[in-house]
């Protein structure tokens, strides 16, 4: 039950008008449950223009984090404010946060995956979704957001996801305006969390390397990868893009599994060609006698 008073303030010192009124809400609750603080301010909270992202700023989590990301020296705004409007090398928000840990962070893209451990577990999965409902992944109470933010999730690998996910998608943006192909942009513009998951799949040796910033042999290495798996995933998609446009494909977990699995294959196949190569005995010249 909630009532609402006015009541009337008494004059303090000539500042506060004898007229003036404050509005105050009574809320009988009961015997209070351990998070009442957490109900109130979701429900006062609905009574408000306010964005499903918000509501994440109330999570335990994202103070800890805050906390440890400022011993590195580096600012995490998870609360709306105009300072975290600025963009900063050495800042970041919740929301860039959360798409950057979707597409880098999570472990398995192939259907295999999918069957061991059920959906959503990959990370094709987070990735479709970030690019076609990306407040999904913010919804506390949906299945998505307590598998990014969790007591595994520290603040430096967080930061190393972002500084990630920033120079990848620095590369493809770069890619899809020096593009002449209508088809070429259209890939490089949809396709860039898709490309990013692979190049994280790849790359954990980076991820996991214990420096808020990524160092100029980083910075190579990804750069490298990001350009070869970019045109390795536009040549697999192409068949694809024919019957349907690159928006389409990326948004749906029906087009974009089968895409992963087939650059999983082709990726493996290109792996088991090299190991051949490094196998094969060198050539003996035949004996004369």
């Amino acid at each position: 039950m909630a009532l609402r008073l006015l009541v009337r303030l008494p004059t303090l010192a000539g500042e506060i008008s004898p007229n003036a009124k404050v509005l105050i809400t009574i809320i009988e609750v009961g015997p209070p449950p351990d998070n009442i603080g957490l109900q109130i301010t979701r429900a006062r909270n609905h009574q408000n223009v306010i964005r499903g992202i918000d509501f994440a700023a109330l999570d335990p989590q994202q103070e800890r984090l805050r906390q440890q990301l400022a011993l590195l020296g580096v600012t995490y705004y998870y609360r709306p404010s105009a300072e975290a409007r600025t963009r900063r090398d050495d800042a970041f928000t919740l929301e860039e946060a959360i798409v950057a840990l979707a597409c880098l962070s999570l472990p398995g893209l192939s259907s295999d995956e999918i069957q061991r451990v059920g959906r959503p577990t990959h990370a094709i999965d987070f990735v479709v979704t970030a690019k076609n409902e990306v407040g999904r992944l913010w919804d506390q109470e949906g299945t998505y957001y307590s598998r990014l933010f969790n007591d595994q999730t520290s603040g430096l690998r967080m930061c190393r996801n972002v500084q990630m996910f920033r120079f990848i998608d620095q590369i493809l943006a770069a890619s899809e305006r020096s593009e002449g192909s209508y088809h070429r942009r259209m890939f490089f513009r949809h396709g860039r969390f898709f490309v990013m998951a692979f190049v994280a799949h790849g790359s954990s040796q980076v991820l996991a390397r214990r420096q808020p910033t990524l160092s100029l042999e980083d910075r190579t290495l990804l750069s490298q990868r990001t350009n070869e798996l970019g045109e390795l995933i536009y040549a697999e998609s192409q068949p694809m893009q024919a019957a349907k446009g690159y928006l389409a494909i990326f948004k749906n977990l029906t087009d974009s599994q089968p895409l992963a699995d087939g650059v999983l294959k082709r990726l493996s196949e290109i792996d088991q060609q090299r190991r051949s190569r490094l196998r094969a005995p060198e050539s003996v010249p035949e004996s004369s006698t």
